[in-house]
């Protein structure tokens, strides 16, 4: 009878703790998967908005990056055309996407947000990975929300 107890025990800490260390996040319906990406496109050139490739991890146990990329997917909703995509699905993203996240400026911890133009043809922005206070994040996605603004990065 003990030993049931022990293992019965043992299982119910490990699958508690298994689930404490998750920072999984979910993929809001207004954010189109890499697979949708001509429907998003289609989106992004009837509304004339840009299209934000959001690269992460949705299954990640960092609770950082999990922030961060909620964040990112809350800061372009309503003015941008979203796309997410992980690495599994790393050569369905079109290549100047992947060719931009590649590169130095992104950095090398994600997310990787990379906001392009209706026609994907020309990188806007590369905003890698950004500690801090949440509401500090991100400043050059200010800038590419509010062209107008003056403080430019």
């Amino acid at each position: 009878m003990k030993k049931y107890k022990i293992v019965l025990i043992t299982l119910l800490v490990l699958t508690f703790s298994g689930s404490l260390s998750s920072a999984a996040f979910d993929i809001p319906k207004y954010v189109y998967k890499i697979d949708q990406l001509q429907q998003a496109k289609d989106k992004a050139q009837a509304d004339k908005k840009q299209i934000v490739f959001l690269f992460s991890d949705e299954r990640t146990n960092c609770l950082p990056s999990s922030k961060a990329s909620i964040g990112i997917m809350q800061r372009f909703k309503n003015n941008s055309v979203i796309v997410y995509f992980g690495k599994e699905n790393w050569a369905k993203a079109p290549q100047i996407v992947r060719d931009a996240i590649n590169s130095p400026a992104a950095g090398s911890i994600i997310p990787i947000a990379v906001v392009v133009d209706t026609s994907i043809k020309k990188v806007v922005s590369i905003i890698p990975y950004q500690q801090g206070n949440p509401s500090d994040r991100y400043p050059q996605a200010d800038f590419y929300l509010h062209p107008l603004k003056k403080n430019h990065p």
